[in-house]
């Protein structure tokens, strides 16, 4: 009976140990196969553009109303140097 008890005790206690070893080498599995992958397979080839996308005049406005932008968008100054269709 007390090696019954004692058995259910230790794996009790061995379990979690486990499953945290599980845990833990499954995140270094995933961290080494992402370091090949990065360090393996090339970049994909872009072409460069003649110049860099605008940038957002209204960086004011953005602290007051989040990444959003204004309310009404067609305010925004990216889509207003779109022409309208």
């Amino acid at each position: 009976m007390r090696l019954l008890i004692l058995g259910i005790l230790l794996r009790a206690l061995i379990a979690p140990l486990v499953l945290i070893g599980i845990v833990v080498l499954s995140f270094a599995a995933a961290l080494g196969v992402s370091t090949l992958v990065f360090n393996r397979v090339p970049p994909p080839m872009t072409r460069r553009t003649r110049s860099p996308a605008p940038m957002c005049s209204s960086r004011r406005r953005h602290r007051h109303t989040g990444w959003h932008g204004p309310a009404d968008q067609s305010e925004h100054p990216v889509r207003r140097l779109r022409p309208a269709r």
